[in-house]
């Protein structure tokens, strides 16, 4: 969500009761931090550990440890996955048309169907 008036930014998800995932604050005099939600807004800074193999270079280089972080960070393998899992499924379809005619192989498929190309269209900008 996007507040022009108050030069807002935040992520909000329409699945919690607690809506808001990660919203920013400033952070010195250039920039801003995310802060996520843990009940309540957290700084990033204060989720941070040091990433395994990268001890030497902990000083600038850490990551966020997040369930939402770690979300986003997987975003592209799970769009892809998605991708993935609807043309499985397309052939999946198609294979029982020929076994078992069309009525049925739409009624398996379809409710899998329907989740998967949802949650791509909302991946890809479509409806949210």
């Amino acid at each position: 969500m996007v507040n022009l008036k108050s030069r807002q930014v935040t992520l909000e998800s329409t699945q919690s009761m607690h809506p808001t995932v990660m919203s920013f604050r400033r952070w010195g005099m250039g920039g801003a931090q995310p802060m996520f939600n843990c009940r309540n807004m957290v700084p990033a800074s204060e989720l941070v550990e040091i990433i395994p193999g990268h001890e030497h270079h902990a000083a600038w280089a850490q990551t966020i440890d997040h369930p939402d972080a770690n979300l986003i960070i997987a975003a592209p393998d799970l769009l892809a996955a998605c991708h993935a899992a609807r043309n499985a499924i397309l052939i999946w379809r198609d294979s029982i048309k020929e076994k078992d005619g069309e009525a049925v192989a739409d009624r398996q498929a379809g409710s899998y169907l329907r989740q998967i190309v949802a949650a791509i269209s909302k991946a890809e900008g479509g409806e949210k």
